[in-house]
């Protein structure tokens, strides 16, 4: 009889100790599958990251090129500033009644520039 009962007793420790390991395991489960549904909105979010950082360095390329593109015709145009200051320099002189050795001196433009110069803006003409 005592036999009987320590059978029937170990057989329910080990019956309650499965149900326990059975619960936990199917705790494990759920907390395993929870994860693995972050993971792959992880992995998603990931995914948008990279293609929104794609998008990013194709702006910024573009946006490179069009800086550099601007540098270039800003030097472009300060080279014919540059080219033109004397011009108007001179034609400012003229119009307030330098010669054109005046012009060749403080512009240093060439005698034939300058008498052109002369013709062209002299306040004597537009009268």
């Amino acid at each position: 009889m005592w036999l009987s009962l320590a059978v029937f007793i170990f057989s329910f420790s080990v019956l309650a100790a499965m149900f326990l390991v059975q619960r936990q395991v199917h705790k494990l489960q759920e907390k395993l599958a929870i994860q693995a549904e972050k993971l792959q909105q992880m992995q998603q979010d990931i995914s948008a990251l990279c293609n929104g950082a794609s998008g990013l360095v194709n702006q910024l390329v573009k946006v490179q090129q069009s800086v550099r593109h601007i540098a270039e015709r800003q030097d472009q145009v300060e080279l014919r500033n540059t080219n033109e200051r004397p011009y108007t320099k001179a034609i400012r002189l003229v119009q307030h009644g330098a010669s054109s050795q005046d012009l060749v001196s403080s512009c240093g433009l060439a005698k034939g520039e300058a008498d052109l110069i002369v013709q062209m803006h002299s306040e004597a003409r537009r009268a």
